[in-house]
């Protein structure tokens, strides 16, 4: 089978702006810190300037990796959650938390608890992409769309064909993180699964919050030594 669509063609170009923003692919909505990376692009590139070596590096792989595996048929990481070849890219958060612990280090205690807010519910949502089980979610829609008609590659026994992408990525219905949430919601209301389902959120809960933990733990103390220095000198 042939592995890749011809350079620059109708189905290349499909892939490469699958991959960076469509609904069931863009790799924005699979970590969704990026999006606040491309709006604070500006910002960052002039708070943080150690990290510009890292911003040029991870922009030439984003331009490469998009250019490169856009032309496969079979975009990898199909079932999984959302596109692992560009998954090096997910590094720039990294500048974008340095940015956003500096701006809540100034703030009122409200928005100090709205960031801990936000990073429990981003953090949430990834413990549900590896808890949910993405890829029997994603297999149960690409099956009905195919039984009813709606895809090319039809029975669904093999990678879909390129022409399926459109379908199968830019309509939003059809969509992973969609297909997840329908998925779990299904398993919740089923008491059978519940249960299972709510105690693989647990388990996968276990690490982040004990390093979330840890984190208050350790700027609790740094403002108490803050304080009993300022103290000392006072």
């Amino acid at each position: 089978m042939q592995l890749s669509v011809e350079t620059f063609s109708r189905y290349h170009w499909e892939g490469m702006a699958g991959l960076l923003f469509s609904p069931g692919k863009g790799f924005v909505w699979y970590a969704p810190p990026m999006i606040a990376v491309i709006a604070l692009l500006r910002v960052l590139w002039r708070r943080v300037p150690n990290a510009k070596g890292e911003f040029v590096a991870a922009g030439a792989y984003l331009v490469a990796a998009t250019f490169l595996f856009g032309r496969l048929t079979f975009w990898h990481g199909e079932w999984g959650w959302g596109p692992r070849y560009l998954s090096a890219v997910y590094v720039m958060a990294a500048p974008l938390a340095w940015w956003v612990c500096d701006q809540l280090a100034s703030r009122r205690a409200v928005w100090k608890l709205a960031g801990s807010i936000a990073l429990f519910v981003a953090i949430a949502i990834q413990m549900a992409a590896v808890v949910g089980y993405p890829v029997e979610c994603q297999l149960s829609v690409v099956h009905k769309l195919a039984e009813s008609n709606q895809t090319v590659t039809r029975p669904i026994a093999r990678p879909p064909l390129p022409e399926d992408n459109r379908v199968l990525y830019f309509e939003p219905a059809n969509a992973m993180p969609v297909s997840l949430i329908r998925c779990m919601a299904e398993d919740l209301a089923n008491p059978e699964w519940r249960g299972l389902l709510l105690g693989g959120l647990a388990w996968a809960s276990i690490v982040p919050v004990l390093s979330l933990m840890y984190v208050v733990v350790v700027a609790i103390a740094s403002r108490r030594a803050s304080t009993l220095r300022a103290a000392d000198k006072g």
